[in-house]
């Protein structure tokens, strides 16, 4: 993330505005995130970005978007304003075509049109099926699309919940059966295209949605409108939806087409299909690491490119109110650590880290000031989670960051061991103690005394906290090794208590670069000092 932000002045807005005209007047090429394997199939879009705020905001988030898809579905993704890409012999190297925003140039038209005949992919968005004169075209407006002209629009962008029409397409085996889409503006043509045999509705509008529309005068208050649909004789899919809503004054979204899950979902399956790709796995595996632009759904955050170790793409723009989805599959309930790699100029963010579905907050974290927005820190929390598929949400109460990745972690539970439970021992004694919990320590510690222990289960080689339950009139030392010597792992000073039974806990980090489950406390130096016990987590 740069300095610039939703947020800023106006002078801003100005230069983005500014950028955006250089962006439109050039082509752009936006390449996927590199797979590890070659793509499953190949994908262009065409679009024009040059009329209409809510298309060209349309178009810039798809031509982030579909990089990220890409990238996790295993296809690869370019997009151009030049239409005469649009030729038989560069049509031969895709599966897939996008119109995104309009209809290609008479002359790109035949070309289209044989590609489609011999088996190729279309998948469009909201303008891409606009016109006033089908017979301009009368092979894609009329036969193609089999809608017509456009008849009438809803006004001002709005969701609405659409109902599934065919459960048995490609695109919608596994769609629900309603779902609530982003805002849009929606269109209504001159034919209706229940009486067209070879068209294939896939999602109309629910009743539930009426009025569809703010404006009195340009609302719908009943009736059936398609929004998806296919034709049985291609393979293609039209989607309505493509009309962000806006913010005119300044040009700003206030909605995003890619921001919702299902609605996604409708889209990916529609791709794999057209290019004949499998369906991953739609959830990341707990533990594991999630890289942050693999979000399911988002709300205000963009991506980048990252300098952060491994490269990559990370989250950034991020403001107070965002959120990005993840749908997570957690192998067991259990206590886990997540670990948030974070940038930030200033510090003040906060991840809050929830349920998608249900809105239970597992826990936040704070993020620090890094000193530049890609440098590079990991900061950390502990929730609960329930074993099974659920959707992680991550929410921004405060902004200012970037993030690069999520990763989760099962926490290791603590080993306590009390001290006089060792195996063997030299020179010590036990008593009864005052601390908590009663029962006895450890005492009678002089130079050279040691006791030996086994942990329940080996500790693998890693870096752990031990800590101990100690007092002590005076001060004094422990040295925390390999039972029999071989290997010593740190040690710690015993700080003065007050007295043989005034407790306190003290810690420290040690690494053990093997495994290791006969482990032992010495006083190689030191006594004069009781141990009512000690614990050993794995950080």
């Amino acid at each position: 993330m740069s300095n610039v932000t939703k947020s800023n002045t106006l002078l801003t807005r100005v230069f983005a505005i500014c950028m955006s005209f250089i962006f439109i007047g050039s082509f752009f090429s936006y390449g996927a995130k590199a797979a590890e394997a070659s793509p499953q199939f190949k994908v262009i879009a065409f679009y024009n970005g040059t009329w209409d705020a809510a298309h060209i905001s349309f178009v810039n988030e798809a031509n982030r978007r579909f990089p990220e898809f890409a990238s996790r579905y295993n296809f690869s993704y370019e997009s151009t304003n030049d239409w005469s890409k649009l030729n038989t012999s560069n049509l031969s190297q895709y599966q897939v075509v996008i119109f995104l925003d309009d209809v290609p140039p008479a002359a790109q038209r035949p070309a289209f049109e044989q590609y489609m005949r011999n088996g190729g992919g279309w998948l469009g968005f909201h303008v891409s099926a606009f016109t006033t004169n089908p017979s301009s075209w009368n092979w894609y407006y009329n036969e193609f699309l089999g809608s017509g002209a456009f008849r009438s629009n809803t006004w001002f962008p709005t969701p609405a919940t659409l109902r599934l029409e065919n459960s048995t397409h490609p695109a919608t085996s596994n769609m629900p059966a309603t779902f609530k889409t982003p805002a849009s503006e929606w269109y209504s043509w001159s034919v209706d295209l229940r009486t067209k045999p070879n068209i294939d509705i896939l999602y109309s509008v629910d009743p539930v949605s009426f009025p569809l529309g703010t404006d009195p005068n340009q609302s719908w208050y009943s009736g059936y409108y398609p929004i998806v649909w296919s034709n049985k004789n291609y393979k293609m899919m039209y989607a309505n939806m493509g009309h962000n809503d806006m913010n005119y004054a300044n040009n700003t979204a206030k909605s995003y087409t890619f921001s919702d899950e299902t609605q996604n979902k409708l889209i990916i399956n529609a791709l794999l299909w057209m290019g004949g790709g499998q369906q991953p796995s739609t959830s990341f595996s707990v533990p594991g690491t999630i890289e942050a632009e693999n979000y399911s759904s988002m709300s205000g955050v963009q991506t980048q490119n990252t300098t952060d170790t491994g490269g990559g793409l990370n989250v950034g723009w991020i403001d107070p109110g965002d959120w990005v989805n993840y749908p997570v599959n957690v192998a067991s309930s259990n206590t886990y650590k997540v670990s948030y790699r974070v940038a930030s100029p200033n510090g003040g963010g906060t991840i809050q880290a929830e349920n998608g579905t249900t809105g239970q907050v597992f826990g936040s974290a704070q993020v620090p000031a890094t000193g530049g927005w890609q440098t590079w820190t990991t900061i950390s929390h502990d929730v609960n989670l329930s074993a099974g598929e659920q959707l992680l949400k991550l929410s921004f109460p405060s902004g200012g960051f970037n993030l690069n990745w999520i990763k989760v972690e099962e926490k290791t539970p603590s080993i306590r061991i009390e001290a006089e439970n060792y195996i063997e021992s030299n020179g010590v004694q036990k008593q009864d103690t005052t601390d908590v919990g009663g029962g006895q320590n450890v005492g009678w510690i002089d130079p050279g005394d040691w006791m030996t222990y086994s942990t329940p289960t080996p500790l693998s080689p890693g870096t752990y906290t031990i800590s101990y339950r100690v007092a002590s009139p005076n001060g004094s030392q422990i040295q925390f090794e390999r039972a029999g010597g071989g290997a010593i792992f740190g040690t710690i000073t015993v700080p003065a208590t007050g007295g043989w039974q005034t407790w306190t806990t003290i810690s420290h980090d040690v690494v053990l670069s093997s495994t290791e489950q006969q482990i032992a406390l010495s006083f190689p130096t030191l006594g004069g000092l009781n141990v009512n016990w000690f614990t050993i987590t794995k950080k």
